[in-house]
């Protein structure tokens, strides 16, 4: 970045730095980084969005940065960058629900939000609460295609927007 890049730069797919740098780290799911790793990606995230990325652009497909680090690896990290640059999360969670047409009332997402079950980890925002339930529907549409008689979901190509 000090060397001059194209911090807005995007790929074929739409996606900037900060969706590769989030989809990267919740792939990775490298849980045990050190202090000192956290503090450098929190100051890359920050100073990315300093440079004028937005955690709640879509690429072409509509995903953001914000659902590329859906993991207990860069959930927090990108918390973090985005609190050291004065956003919200929770603000700019409810901007994207409201853009969605989200409506789901508090009583609901506090329910699924109970309902992990063991083994799982519990699920830490009201919009993994409400992708959860999303993609769970998802993955029953996919076991249930014609022409799977497999009984177990099949990967595509194709990356739907839950």
């Amino acid at each position: 970045m000090d060397a001059g890049a194209d911090i807005r730069a995007t790929n074929k797919h739409g996606e900037n730095r900060l969706h590769l740098i989030c989809r990267r780290l919740s792939a990775c799911s490298r849980p045990n980084l050190l202090a000192s790793e956290k503090a450098d990606i929190v100051d890359i995230l920050a100073r990315l969005m300093k440079g004028g990325l937005d955690p709640v652009a879509g690429n072409n497909f509509g995903w953001t940065p914000i659902d590329a680090a859906m993991s207990s690896v860069a959930w927090p990290l990108l918390c973090e960058a985005m609190r050291q640059v004065g956003r919200n999360m929770r603000e700019e969670l409810r901007r994207l629900d409201f853009a969605a047409s989200i409506s789901i009332s508090e009583v609901e997402i506090e329910e699924k939000l109970s309902e992990t079950t063991l083994g799982e980890a519990p699920l830490s925002t009201k919009r993994q609460a409400i992708r959860s339930t999303k993609a769970s529907r998802f993955a029953t549409s996919v076991v249930n295609l014609p022409g799977n008689s497999s009984g177990k979901p099949r990967l595509t190509s194709f990356t739907p927007k839950l």
